[in-house]
């Protein structure tokens, strides 16, 4: 996926994480997932549990490092408290096209 402008800045998206040998930092939102088709509340019911979310973030985490240069693929903490957002973009990868997602992500 091509977020960064080129090397004058002139034209926006066209380097992507690899291109500007940046750093990746992964972190999990398994238990964000919720639907709002129904009512005043968002329902959690299809979230992954604790234990399973970890395993699946686990394995993504790993594919990522493996896919890309192990030192500079950061990991969050899972089930922590997030306060704000790091960086300007946010992206939600979907479980079903998580692998399709980081083969664009990392530019393979």
């Amino acid at each position: 996926m091509k977020l960064w402008p080129d090397e004058t800045g002139a034209t926006k998206w066209k380097r992507n994480v690899q291109d500007i040998k940046g750093e990746v930092l992964c972190v999990s939102q398994f238990t964000l997932l919720a639907s709002t088709k129904k009512g005043n509340r968002p329902d959690f019911h299809g979230a992954a549990g604790g234990e399973q979310a970890k395993e699946l973030y686990d394995h993504f985490f790993a594919q990522v490092q493996e896919l890309y240069e192990p030192e500079k693929v950061k990991n969050g903490v899972f089930q922590a408290m997030m306060e704000g957002r790091v960086g300007p973009l946010s992206f939600l990868l979907y479980l079903l096209t998580m692998w399709k997602s980081t083969y664009r992500i990392l530019g393979l």
